[in-house]
């Protein structure tokens, strides 16, 4: 019997636990390798939303992929959670943008304006889990579902996880599943 979501979230929660410092900064640094040879091969893309990490969480430190996108003089975005909807409205990232932690210990910039997500062609998607199709899980919230849903089908979405992926993770109508994903081993295309 193939576990449920939540027996899959709790172990991966836990997994990411287990992960020294060390381990975390090493595969997100081949991660961050990774996202500069996707560049490379993808001259065309200039449109990036990226997601800064929860560090309590050990999420990929996604600094280090701003950090090649702003030296590749790619156009960045963020985005930073509504009060009101729990919807996420997407931002501007500048090369010289203070960060802060909003109220769930994510990086926002200090100061931003909320913007069209319509000139976005790559949306960086955090996960847990991700597996062999393309499906991941995240938190349970839904929100990057919901994101993906209202911008262009065609935005190319990408998954970041330090570890590799499952045989299969349950789906409902409502997942969006990746176009690729990114860990410290290897890069996983998955075919629609």
């Amino acid at each position: 019997m193939n576990p449920s979501k939540a027996d899959l979230r709790v172990l991966f929660k836990e997994k990411r636990n287990q992960l020294t410092q060390d381990e975390l900064e090493k595969g997100s640094e081949k991660i961050a390798l990774a996202v500069e040879n996707f560049c490379e091969q993808h001259p065309e893309l200039e449109h990036f939303h990226l997601f800064f990490p929860i560090q309590k969480l050990k999420e990929v430190n996604t600094f280090l992929i701003r950090d090649v996108l702003e030296r590749r003089n790619k156009t960045l975005y963020t985005s930073v959670m509504s009060d009101s909807n729990d919807a996420m409205g997407t931002i501007l990232v500048e090369k010289r943008t203070e960060f802060v932690e909003d109220q769930y210990g994510i990086p926002v910039p200090r100061d931003f304006e909320l913007i069209s997500p319509e000139q976005i062609q790559v949306v960086f998607v955090p996960l847990l889990a991700v597996d062999y199709q393309g499906q991941r899980i995240g938190y349970g919230k839904g929100y990057y579902d919901r994101f993906l849903a209202t911008i262009d089908p065609k935005v190319i979405k990408i998954g970041l996880s330090i570890f590799e992926p499952i045989p299969h993770i349950p789906s409902e109508s409502f997942d969006i599943p990746l176009d690729y994903c990114f860990t410290p081993k290897n890069m996983f295309i998955f075919s629609k």
